[in-house]
């Protein structure tokens, strides 16, 4: 936390006003007074007729010798060296010693009792403004920033409580609006039959509900790039928990039908970092085993456990099993990314499964803690739609991106889905 522009401020105000007390506001003649009264033996005199308007201060010669321990007779001495205005200076200095002259210049008069209550206000806000709020300020919001970090489990380590909790009155509104509208299916007009067109129930129905402060879009500008929440924050987030909580360093998965030369994940990787990046595609060509650095590229898509599709010459494994052959079960995936023309609606549930055999516990695998998932939309087929998302908001997560495909005429949208702790939404 900075406070040099605070304590800048501070001074430059202090001095001006202290400036304008001594410059203005100081009686002169109190200050000699005061001076004179600490050393009976010495005169001021006052040379008016030989200078006209200029006045100069002497001291006159004295009946008894200075010693080394007398303050007014070093003050003289200096005065006789170094002139007019050094010797004001000293006086002033000296006469503010006194406790007569701060009685004095008290009660003297009642402008000047005016002027030290001003100065006195004009300080004290000053300080206040700049020092006491701003300092206040900045240790509630670092201690606010917690509950944003809890919540989001590390993620977010820069939104203040205040701004927080209008994010979960937001997520909160919506979708009480949801549940009165019958957007889980209780109102028939939810339902995509009721629209010719997918981008039609699109336009109407399940918007994003959460904002992310540095959302950035990362990929190429048409088909292939997505948008993610904070990027920056994804290596930092997976770097926390590595090194606080035991856990796996940063992960990615990326499953696309049109992997499109790795420009996506290599402008990610870029923006956030060392990464370890595994991309599924079920088109095995040859030019795609060509991986960049941390970029694995796996020929096989994903189906879901009651799929289907049972044709094992196109390479197509459920979820679960993915992550038993990579060995990723119970690891946390920072981005998943999910463009599979169609499987979307085919997998969801089996994101969120937990496979345990009890006849064989070797094969137990854990679901993976899914932290992003961005996904592409094609079409609303009317039976799973409204339950596809409502999943989603089961499982804890926010929509904090919602954009149609242009090129698709916004009958394929793309979504994405941020993971929050219960306590989130309690």
């Amino acid at each position: 936390i900075d406070y040099k522009a605070h304590d800048s401020k501070i001074f430059f105000i202090t001095f001006f006003f202290l400036a304008l007390l001594v410059t203005k506001n100081w009686n002169c003649e109190l200050a000699m007074t005061a001076a004179k009264t600490l050393n009976g033996n010495s005169k001021v005199a006052t040379l008016a007729p030989n200078y006209g308007p200029r006045y100069q201060l002497e001291e006159t010669i004295t009946t008894n010798t200075y010693s080394k321990d007398d303050t007014t007779g070093v003050v003289s001495s200096l005065c006789s060296h170094c002139g007019r205005c050094c010797c004001k200076c000293l006086h002033s200095v000296t006469a503010c010693i006194s406790p007569r002259c701060v009685l004095s210049f008290l009660c003297g008069s009642r402008k000047r009792v005016t002027i030290l209550i001003t100065i006195s206000a004009v300080v004290s806000l000053s300080i206040n403004a700049f020092v006491l709020e701003p300092l206040a300020l900045s240790l509630n919001n670092q201690q606010n920033f917690s509950l944003a970090k809890e919540q989001s489990y590390g993620f977010f380590d820069d939104i203040p409580q205040s701004r927080w909790k209008l994010l979960q009155k937001r997520v909160r509104d919506q979708r009480r609006k949801q549940r009165e509208r019958g957007w889980r299916g209780q109102v028939t007009v939810t339902d995509p039959s009721h629209y010719t067109k997918a981008s039609q129930f699109y336009q109407h129905h399940w918007q994003a509900d959460f904002t992310c402060p540095h959302e950035g879009r990362v990929g190429a500008v048409k088909d292939g790039g997505k948008v993610l929440c904070d990027p920056d924050n994804i290596l930092s987030a997976s770097r926390d928990r590595f090194q606080e909580h035991n856990g796996n360093g940063c992960l990615i998965y990326v499953s696309s039908g049109n992997v499109n030369e790795y420009i996506f994940e290599r402008e990610l990787l870029e923006k956030i970092g060392r990464c370890e990046v595994h991309v599924f595609s079920p088109n095995d060509e040859p030019e795609l085993h060509s991986t960049p650095p941390n970029i694995y590229f796996h020929p096989w898509g994903f189906k879901g456990e009651n799929s289907k599709t049972n044709d094992d010459s196109k390479n197509f494994f459920t979820f679960m099993d993915t992550l038993r052959a990579l060995g990723h079960c119970g690891k946390t995936i920072d981005v998943f990314s999910l463009d599979c023309e169609g499987c979307e609606f085919d997998i969801y549930k089996d994101l969120f499964i937990h496979d345990h055999s009890e006849e064989d516990t070797d094969t137990d695998c854990s679901p993976a803690a899914l932290m992003q998932i961005l996904v592409q939309v094609h079409g609303a087929p009317t039976k799973v739609t409204n339950d596809f998302f409502a999943t989603f908001q089961d499982q804890g997560y926010v929509t904090y991106h919602k954009g149609p495909s242009l090129e698709a005429s916004g009958n394929e949208q793309d979504y994405g889905f941020l993971k929050l702790s219960d306590e989130f939404f309690s």
